[in-house]
């Protein structure tokens, strides 16, 4: 869904802006929730996908978690083209 709109979005704009002005503005769009709330159902709906618990926490800006084969082994942030497959799974109809 959020592919359909990625065009309308101007991103170095929102990168430019400051946490305050995102978390007062969502706050007028939506007044009973948090900015926070985005985040969170973006983890639970990208697990729903089924896309690996792993490349969501990388995602969120987590380590992908604390094993000693992720950490060793995997490197799930320099494989771009495994987070790009995992990425096509993120396809959440609210409905």
């Amino acid at each position: 869904m959020l592919k359909q709109i990625l065009p309308l979005i101007d991103i170095d704009k929102i990168k430019s802006a400051s946490v305050g002005v995102l978390t007062k503005r969502f706050k007028y769009l939506c007044p009973n929730h948090h900015l926070h709330d985005l985040r969170h159902t973006f983890i639970t709906r990208a697990q729903e996908c089924g896309i690996r618990r792993e490349i969501v926490s990388l995602w969120a800006g987590h380590k992908a978690d604390n094993s000693i084969t992720t950490n060793v082994y995997t490197h799930f942030q320099e494989h771009s083209e495994l987070q790009m497959l995992e990425m096509q799974k993120y396809n959440y109809d609210y409905n």
